[in-house]
């Protein structure tokens, strides 16, 4: 009998299953950066094999006669007896419908996935932890030592970003960022993943370097020298923006942050991102104040601030306010 599929992964999955499933296995291509072994407990991941097919109230046999495998392999596969076949690995999971990120999960830290090491990175920093960021950065420092890819390297760079501005320390931060992002100008194009950290690289960059990146033409329809930002991701295409204008206010030049803001804008925004209304809507009262009506953007910036504290938690309604009014004052200061 043959499998039968219930929810097959797309693409981009399965890709990412490769690189999990080969960390497992101890067989990554090499076109997947492999050609090493990485440690596993077999027998903890054919308990999960086990606990997985049970939830589903199959019993081994059914299992193995709809995956066209015998009885005696798949039990030496849930014992943690035998290694298993890239092939059937991806047939096991996709079979009983587990997602690509419970493939990912089976790996020994630290993952060969770039997405889950990066959210890992993203939820420590924004919690303020700098003991898991240092946890991660020694799992990846230890990962390299085994396997060259250079999706680690940028990524332990982005966690040493993280661990200065959370230590506040802002010149070690600047001279990361700018190290990491001349690294990335060397590649003719950015993958998406990538252009998760250069968004978070943009703010600390020279506006006038950013500036000779896309074309004056170009002014808000979302291309940059690479590809069309237009095809990413909105937090990042948001984060891209907010980068922009923050580059532009820390340059002191007032048509600098007039353009910036114009960007912000001129984008088209779809009506769930609130986060990024709420930037638009800062931009128009940075450009009222920097147009001379102080008393208007004042007025415009308060009311955002207002609907923030009515819409969000207090901790961050706080933070974002926060960095409203510090940038508010810097506006000030350019007139």
């Amino acid at each position: 009998m043959g499998v039968v599929v219930a929810a097959p992964f797309c693409v981009a999955q399965i890709c990412a299953i490769r690189v999990a499933v080969g960390a497992v296995l101890g067989t990554v291509a090499p076109e997947y950066g492999g050609g090493t072994r990485m440690a596993v407990d077999f027998k903890a991941v054919g308990h999960y094999f086990e606990q997985l097919r049970t939830d589903k109230h199959l019993s081994r046999q059914q299992l193995a006669n709809s995956l066209g495998w015998s009885e005696k392999t798949l039990q030496r596969i849930e014992l943690g007896q035998v290694d298993m076949k890239l092939s059937q690995f991806v047939a096991y999971l996709d079979y009983l419908t587990a997602s690509a990120a419970t493939a990912v999960a089976l790996t020994a830290p630290p993952t060969a996935a770039p997405e889950y090491v990066d959210d890992k990175l993203v939820a420590a920093q924004a919690a303020g932890n700098d003991a898991a960021l240092a946890a991660l950065e020694n799992a990846l420092r230890a990962f390299t030592g085994r396997a060259v890819m250079p999706w680690v390297h940028h990524e332990l760079a982005a966690l040493a970003l993280a661990r200065a501005e959370l230590a506040g320390n802002l010149r070690q931060a600047t001279a990361v960022a700018r190290r990491l992002f001349k690294a990335y100008l060397q590649y003719d194009q950015l993958t998406p993943f990538d252009y998760r950290i250069v968004a978070r690289l943009i703010r600390y960059q020279p506006y006038a370097e950013l500036r000779g990146l896309y074309p004056a033409a170009a002014l808000g329809q979302n291309h940059f020298r690479w590809l069309a930002a237009g095809s990413l991701a909105a937090p990042v295409q948001d984060a891209i923006y907010r980068g922009l204008f923050d580059s532009a206010l820390a340059s002191g030049d007032v048509a600098a942050v007039q353009e910036a803001c114009t960007m912000i804008q001129a984008r088209p925004v779809a009506a769930e991102n609130l986060h990024f209304q709420v930037a638009q809507r800062e931009a128009t009262a940075m450009l009222a104040t920097l147009a001379g009506d102080v008393a208007g953007g004042e007025r415009q910036l308060n009311q955002v601030m207002q609907a923030l504290t009515m819409l969000l938690p207090e901790a961050a309604a706080k933070r974002l306010t926060a960095g409203m009014r510090r940038r508010w004052q810097q506006v000030l200061h350019l007139q």
